[in-house]
C-alpha cells in the first residue's frame, strides 16, 4: 500500500485514538504502521472503515505524546514495526537535540561562561558567550588605563606613557589640538607666541576679526594655524577663509626663520575673472579684468600686460581731399585704460563699409602718420585711394602694459 494522505486529522495529547474527516477507509492500515502528523511519527494499531457521515479513526499503539492537534492534515506510512521505532527514536533524538540547542542558546546569551554544544553524532564545539565576551573586552579596554589622574597628560607638552606603559590620554589644547575657542581680536603675526609656544607640533582654530593686526583681508576670518617648534626654530603656516562672505576666498602664509611671508590668494572659479590688482608688483587681485566704455573695450591680465581695442568709424564727411587729390582722415583715440606709461604699441587695420557692408579690405589706403600723445591718447592719419562714398571701419590695438 502506498502513502494514504490525509486532509483532516485531530488527537489530543494524551489520547491513542484519532479522528479522521473526509470519507477514509482505514480498515486496511495493519498495525505497525505509522502516522505522521506536523512532523511526528506515531505507531498505528489498527484504523476503521468511514461511517454514515464520513468519519474513520486510527487507533494508536501508545497514547499520542505531541501537542493538540486539530484539522490538520497527515499520512500513513505502510512500514514495519521496527522500521516505525528506528524512525521514532530518531525523531526523539532530534526532538532532545533541538531541546539542548535552545538550552545551549540561553546559556550563550544569559550566561558568563564557555557554552559547550555536542551534535547528536558526538562532535562538540565550544565557545564563548556574549556575556563573557563583553566581559573580556572590557577588561581589555580598561587595561589600556582610565581618563582620570596619572593616564592623562599632565602638560601641554607631556609625551610620557602611562603606569600601564600606554600612551596617555590627550586633553584639548595638547600640543595645539583644539585651540582657542570663541572669536577673538588678535595680531596674526603674534599668534603663535599668544597660545601655543613650546607645544612642539600641531594645529589649532580660532576665528579672527575684522580688526586684527596683519590680517589677509578686512574680514571676520577662520584661521587653521599649522606650527611646529623646535627651541629656538618655529614654522608656521596659517590658512583663513572669511567667515560670513559670499565669496570664501582662501588665503595662505608661511613663516620661516622668524620671518612672515606675504598673505596668497588662493585661485578659484570665483576670483578669477574681476578687478586686477598689485603690490610692489606682486599680483593681488584676479587673474583677469575685462570692461569697456565709450572709448572702446580692455583686458588686463595679473601680470601687468593691458590691451585696449577700438573700432573707429570714418564717415565721408570726415574725408578731406588733400595735395595727392587722395581723400585723408585723421582720428584722435582717448585709450578706455591707462597705461604705465607711452611705451605701448599701436596697431590699426580695417576697413568695411558700414553702409553697404561691402569688404573694402582690399581697397587702398596709407597709414599716414600714427602717434602716442599720452598714456591715455592717441592719434592716426589715413589716406585713401579714392573719395569712396560710405563709412570706413578701421580698428585699433594697443598694446602694453598697466603696471
Amino acid at each position: 500500500m502506498a502513502f494514504h494522505y490525509i486532509d483532516n486529522a485531530s488527537v489530543n495529547n494524551g489520547d491513542s485514538t484519532v479522528a479522521i474527516t473526509g470519507n477514509h477507509d482505514l480498515s486496511g492500515v495493519l498495525s505497525g504502521w505509522a502516522l505522521q502528523i506536523g512532523g511526528l511519527l506515531a505507531e498505528i494499531k489498527q484504523g476503521t472503515a468511514p461511517d454514515g457521515s464520513g468519519n474513520s479513526t486510527l487507533t494508536l499503539a501508545a497514547p499520542w505524546a505531541g501537542s493538540n492537534i486539530s484539522g490538520q492534515p497527515a499520512q500513513i506510512i505502510p512500514m514495519g514495526g521496527s522500521a516505525l521505532n528506528t524512525a521514532t527514536e530518531k525523531a526523539a533524538d532530534l526532538q532532545a537535540y533541538a531541546i539542548e540547542v535552545h538550552k545551549k542558546l540561553e546559556e550563550y546569551a544569559l550566561e558568563d561562561k564557555d557554552v559547550t554544544l555536542t551534535a547528536p553524532d558526538g562532535e562538540s564545539a565550544t565557545f564563548y558567550s556574549l556575556p563573557k565576551v563583553d566581559r573580556l573586552f572590557q577588561a581589555m579596554v580598561d587595561s589600556q588605563g582610565t581618563a582620570a589622574g596619572y593616564d592623562v597628560t599632565s602638560s601641554s607638552t607631556d609625551t610620557s606613557n602611562g603606569v600601564n606603559g600606554q600612551p596617555k590620554l590627550l586633553k584639548r589644547g595638547d600640543f595645539g589640538i583644539g585651540g582657542i575657542a570663541g572669536v577673538a581680536t588678535v595680531d596674526y603675526d603674534l599668534l603663535p607666541e599668544s597660545e601655543y609656544v613650546n607645544r612642539g607640533a600641531g594645529f589649532c582654530t580660532v576665528v579672527v576679526l575684522a580688526n586684527s593686526p596683519n590680517r589677509p583681508a578686512n574680514a571676520d576670518m577662520y584661521v587653521l594655524h599649522l606650527f611646529y617648534t623646535n627651541g629656538s626654530i618655529y614654522n608656521c603656516t596659517q590658512i583663513a577663509i572669511p567667515y560670513s562672505s559670499a565669496s570664501p576666498d582662501l588665503y595662505t602664509r608661511h613663516r620661516s626663520g622668524g620671518v612672515w611671508s606675504s598673505w596668497l590668494k588662493t585661485l578659484n572659479t570665483g576670483n578669477m575673472v574681476a578687478t586686477v590688482s598689485q603690490s610692489a608688483g606682486i599680483p593681488t587681485g584676479a587673474v583677469i579684468e575685462r570692461g569697456s566704455n565709450a572709448n572702446g573695450e580692455y583686458t588686463k591680465f595679473a601680470d601687468g600686460t593691458l590691451i585696449c581695442t577700438r573700432k573707429i568709424v570714418i564717415t565721408s564727411s570726415s574725408l578731406r581731399i588733400t595735395f595727392s587729390s587722395a581723400p585723408e582722415t585723421n582720428s584722435s583715440w582717448s585709450l578706455p585704460a591707462l597705461f604705465i606709461d607711452t611705451n605701448y604699441t599701436l596697431l590699426f587695420s580695417g576697413t568695411r563699409d558700414t553702409a553697404t557692408g561691402a569688404d573694402r579690405s582690399a581697397e587702398n589706403y596709407v597709414l599716414h602718420q600714427s602717434d602716442i600723445v599720452s598714456q591715455s591718447e592717441c592719434y592716426c592719419v589715413f589716406q585713401f585711394d579714392s573719395a569712396v562714398l560710405g563709412e570706413r571701419v578701421m580698428f585699433g590695438t594697443a598694446i602694453g602694459r598697466w603696471f
